[in-house]
């Protein structure tokens, strides 16, 4: 499979502040990682639509034991939340992102 995109993942980190308290905050955890990026088509659109977890894009990379539904995904400016993370064919090559669209700006 070919990947034509690159992609980074965030995982939502809480870091002790030094006076008691806690920053939490998105940070990369993988960086640069080959990716093809594809919004799902119309008739798929419309059945996800129909779910209380919309997917709006899925995501092909290869496999990545690190990678959670946890975390989000940043590619071309856009922030992709991951819905549902799954080993295709279950052979631990590839895995498919099932993410949505974010609100949150970069």
């Amino acid at each position: 499979m070919m990947y034509p995109h690159v992609i980074d993942v965030e995982s939502f980190i809480s870091t002790d502040d030094g006076m008691g308290g806690s920053t939490e905050e998105w940070s990369v955890v993988l960086t640069a990682i080959e990716a093809h990026v594809q919004p799902i088509s119309g008739n798929e659109y419309y059945q996800a639509q129909q779910i209380q977890n919309p997917v709006e894009v899925d995501i092909f990379t290869p496999y990545n034991e690190v990678i959670s539904s946890s975390m989000r995904v940043k590619h071309d400016g856009k922030i992709l939340n991951i819905k549902s993370v799954l080993d295709q064919g279950g052979m631990n090559e590839v895995l498919l992102l099932k993410c949505s669209m974010s609100n949150a700006q970069e």
